[in-house]
Formats: structure tokens, C-alpha cells, sequence
């Protein structure tokens, strides 16, 4: 999927707009150290929901397709899928640094 961040917000704003709002009524904490507890407390509330199915398939006239040659498919949907990606293609992107130094230390 490409598209712009607003489209995409929009999309679940439109589909979902319980979970939108919840993200929204917690931007005064982002990158402050009310953060991690803002983010614990609606995730601890929050119920499961599915992007392709409660946001995507029932939106159709806010998506486009374009058919296109031997692009392939990459399922990203978990961390660990999106840093082998990144491997395969020899890319290290900056905050994997940073991680793996946390990890080193918390050990």
C-alpha cells in the first residue's frame, strides 16, 4: 500500500473513529514523559481491530489500484518481518542501532 498519512488517517477516523480519538486526545503526551503511560493506558482499554477488514473493506471508493509487473508481496505486519526485509536489502536504518544497544543493556 502507498498513500499519504492524512488518507490513511482519514480512512480509520471514518471506520473507526472510538480508536481515532484515543490517539488524538493523547498528542499533549507524545514525546514528553507522560508518554509510555498514555500509551499503556489506551492500549490497555482499546479493543483488537483489523485494518484490511474494518478499515479498508469497508471503505472502497477511499482506495485506488494500480496493476503493475513483478512488484511481489511482502506481508509487514510484524516488527520482525519488516527488519528481515530491511536485512535482505542490506539496509540498517538508524534507530536498529539504537535498539540494539537497549537490548544490550537490559541483558
Amino acid at each position: 500500500m502507498v498513500g499519504k498519512i492524512a488518507a490513511f488517517l482519514a480512512l480509520v477516523d471514518r471506520a473507526l473513529p472510538r480508536l481515532f480519538d484515543s490517539f488524538e486526545s493523547i498528542q499533549p503526551a507524545l514525546f514528553t514523559a507522560r508518554e509510555d503511560a498514555a500509551l499503556r493506558d489506551i492500549y490497555s482499554e482499546m479493543q483488537s481491530a483489523s485494518f484490511s477488514h474494518e478499515v479498508l473493506s469497508t471503505q472502497p471508493c477511499g482506495l485506488a489500484m494500480v496493476c503493475s509487473g513483478n512488484l511481489g508481496w511482502s506481508d509487514l505486519g510484524e516488527a520482525s518481518r519488516v527488519l528481515s526485509v530491511l536485512e535482505s536489502k542490506g539496509v540498517k536504518p538508524e534507530w536498529s542501532h539504537e535498539r540494539a544497544k537497549e537490548a544490550s543493556v537490559a541483558v
